[in-house]
């Protein structure tokens, strides 16, 4: 079924790049491939920060774990997010942690979506607000951070699930301690940086793409936002294929972007494909890393003989 979807949404963006290639090729030909690139390695670092939270959420199931690690293995599950089914990115993870704990690993993966679609959310309304008042979209955004700093640190998820081990007669390794002011200020802290740093990555890569006033730029950079949230909660489809871009499109026209929807189709689809290449990068950066690892291992196997 998911293959099937995943598909679907694939045929369904071929086909909207080729309807809409003209205005994709007039972007594309206006752009400026240094904020491009920039917006590029933003993406990037937004991606690896997702290991901080992830982190945290390990050690509510059990699990300590170097931050540096979690956020490496955050950019191996970027590698398997377009794979239908949503347990690959964990068996894989375990794997290269070298531990059988791929529930713990994918109930965490889970927290760390729901603690980035209540962060990402804040930003969205936030830069809705921005451009009336200033103060108050901060007042949001420092709000909802610190409201999804306040859940995450919850262990809501870990508790529940067990609670519903016992009830089945069995015993889960989960921390259950009760939230410190210390957890949270460290949620909140990720939660900015990883808001800035998202934000940062579509404000640059419209200003690359599109020649939007501010107003227009925080709107888009919202809708984006929005829209991710939005493709994250399509969990059968992988990566939120189309779903992503056709909500985009109707909350940009919703929230009065300027620009028209054939405009608007090609900005998504052009976003869609700048939004993959931080995903590719992290591909071939735990490639890389695993090739050394692999040699460096061999290596030290021969001069051990």
């Amino acid at each position: 079924m998911r293959f099937a979807l995943a598909s679907a949404a694939i045929g369904a963006l071929l086909f909207a790049s080729w309807r809409y290639r003209a205005p994709i090729v007039d972007l594309l030909a206006k752009a400026d491939l240094w904020l491009l690139g920039l917006s590029t390695m933003l993406a990037l670092l937004a991606n690896y920060l997702t290991g901080l939270p992830f982190n945290n959420f390990l050690k509510q199931y059990g699990m300590d774990v170097p931050a540096w690690k979690t956020c490496y293995l955050q950019l191996v599950v970027q590698v398997t997010k377009y794979i239908p089914g949503n347990i690959w990115g964990a068996i894989l993870q375990a794997q290269l942690l070298g531990s059988d704990r791929i529930g713990a690993m994918f109930l965490a993966g889970i927290d760390t979506s729901i603690f980035f679609m209540m962060t990402l959310s804040t930003t969205g309304l936030a830069l809705l607000v921005y451009s009336h008042h200033p103060v108050s979209a901060g007042l949001i955004a420092i709000a909802g951070w610190l409201i999804a700093a306040r859940v995450a640190s919850s262990a809501w998820l870990a508790r529940s699930i067990g609670w519903i081990a016992r009830l089945l007669g069995k015993t889960l390794q989960i921390v259950s301690s009760k939230p410190t002011a210390g957890e949270i200020s460290r949620l909140f802290t990720w939660a900015i940086l990883h808001a800035l740093a998202q934000a940062s990555s579509v404000i640059i890569l419209l200003m690359a793409v599109a020649h939007y006033s501010a107003s227009d730029i925080a709107v888009g950079t919202a809708s984006i936002c929005l829209a991710w949230v939005v493709g994250t909660m399509a969990i059968i489809v992988p990566s939120g294929l189309g779903v992503r871009e056709l909500a985009f499109v109707a909350l940009a026209t919703m929230f009065h972007v300027s620009a028209d929807t054939h405009s608007l189709a090609a900005i998504a689809i052009v976003a869609r494909v700048a939004q993959t290449l931080p995903d590719i990068f992290a591909a071939a950066i735990v490639a890389g890393t695993e090739i050394i690892r692999s040699k460096q291992a061999q290596a030290t196997s021969i001069n051990t003989r």
